[in-house]
C-alpha cells in the first residue's frame, strides 16, 4: 500500500517574505504573484505569496505596476530617497580629499624629479 504523501507545514509569514525577496532579488525581472507561485514550484501558498508581496512593497524592498487586472512586481535597484544616512557620501567625500592629496604629492615629486634631471644634465655637460 502506498503511504502518503507527507503534508509540510506552510512557512510562516516573515519565511514566506524573505523566500520571495530572496526569488524576486535573485531574479531581478517583473514577475506578477502567479509567476512566482510558479517559480517557487508552490512551496509558499499562493495567498501567502500575494500577502508577501504586497508586504514587500509597503516596506519599500518591491516596486509594482498593475496591468488591467494583473499587478506585476520588481525588486527595487535604488534605495527610496532618504534611506541613505549620509555614511556613504561622507566616505566618497573622504575618497576624494585622498585623491586630491594624491594628486598634490604626485605633482610635487614630478616638479622635484624635473629639477634632479635638470642638475643631472648640467653635471654631464660640465665633465
Amino acid at each position: 500500500m502506498a503511504s502518503k504523501k507527507e503534508k509540510e507545514k506552510p512557512p510562516t509569514a516573515d519565511e514566506a517574505e524573505a523566500k520571495v525577496l530572496a526569488y524576486m532579488v535573485a531574479q531581478n525581472r517583473p514577475y506578477s504573484s502567479t509567476d512566482v507561485f510558479q517559480n517557487l514550484h508552490q512551496t509558499v501558498p499562493r495567498a501567502a505569496i500575494n500577502r508577501a508581496l504586497a508586504a514587500l512593497e509597503t516596506q519599500g524592498h518591491l516596486s509594482s505596476k498593475t496591468y488591467n487586472k494583473t499587478v506585476i512586481y520588481v525588486a527595487r535597484q535604488t534605495p527610496r530617497e532618504g534611506e541613505n544616512d549620509g555614511a556613504e557620501a561622507a566616505g566618497l567625500e573622504e575618497e576624494a580629499k585622498t585623491a586630491a592629496e594624491a594628486a598634490k604629492e604626485t605633482e610635487a615629486l614630478a616638479e622635484e624629479e624635473k629639477s634632479l634631471a635638470r642638475q643631472v644634465a648640467e653635471l654631464r655637460s660640465g665633465e
